[in-house]
């Protein structure tokens, strides 16, 4: 007896494909503007192809909103990722069981997670442009790592000139964040602080605090909080930005407002 059935190919990804999983893994929402140029490649044609790929084959989801004007689609991980993610050592495999899950985000979660995506951009054409070179970890990075702050920051990273290397602890705060998690979160830097967690397991010079906002009632509260703060503890360094001031002109010095007391 002959056997008919025939059974569907596996799609064999290419190198490009599965970096873009390993991406999404550590950003967990990108748009394809910002898959682009994580890959650096140049034809925006090559890549729609390999998403479009992923999307049917379920490696990836891809969520589009048909609006005025061209917005580029958003994915996230899919079921199939899991298997093919499991294979590498980097990766830690309970963190893969949230694929089931990871569509039903909010969409304030999926913006958090692409503005850090365009925070990392920025720094590396500011690090590219200036030579330095630049070590990123996201809070999927950060997990399991111990003597950070708790909660984790969105993202760690540092900057090495020359020699000279400048450390970072960045948190993203959504728009209309309640007033009580501002207070809350710049408590917890504080304690960290006097505590001596990073200090009594880190030669390192304390990093510096990046909060980013998205609206201007939130940047007055943390000035607030911080200030009032800071009266009791000086040596430790908080700078504010915008999302928009990001958006606009990057990440830099010039855009980073140090908070004093």
């Amino acid at each position: 007896k002959i056997n008919l059935m025939i059974t569907p190919t596996e799609l064999k990804l290419k190198d490009k494909q599965t970096e873009i999983l390993l991406n999404l893994y550590r950003f967990r929402f990108l748009n394809r503007n910002q898959i682009q140029r994580l890959l650096n490649h140049k034809k925006h044609n090559r890549i729609i192809k390999w998403l479009n790929e992923l999307t049917k084959e379920k490696y990836v989801i891809q969520e589009f909103e048909r609006k005025i004007g061209a917005i580029p689609s958003v994915y996230c991980l899919g079921t199939k990722a899991r298997k093919e993610l499991k294979k590498r050592k980097e990766i830690k495999e309970k963190l893969l069981e949230r694929v089931y899950q990871e569509k039903n985000s909010s969409p304030e979660f999926k913006t958090h997670c692409m503005t850090i995506a365009d925070i990392y951009l920025s720094l590396c054409n500011l690090t590219k442009k200036h030579d330095a070179k630049l070590s990123f970890y996201t809070t999927v990075d950060l997990t399991d790592l111990k003597y950070l702050p708790l909660p984790h920051p969105d993202a760690f990273f540092s900057i090495q000139q020359k020699e000279f290397t400048k450390r970072y602890f960045l948190d993203v705060f959504n728009p209309q964040v309640s007033e009580k998690w501002l207070y809350k979160r710049v408590k917890q830097y504080f304690k960290y602080y006097e505590e001596q967690y990073w200090q009594d397991h880190n030669k390192n010079q304390f990093p510096e605090i990046i909060f980013v906002y998205f609206d201007e009632k939130t940047k007055k509260t943390l000035i607030k909080y911080i200030q009032k703060s800071l009266d009791y503890e000086e040596n430790i360094n908080f700078s504010l930005t915008s999302v928009e001031e990001i958006k606009t002109k990057g990440i830099s010095k010039e855009v980073l407002q140090k908070i004093t007391n």
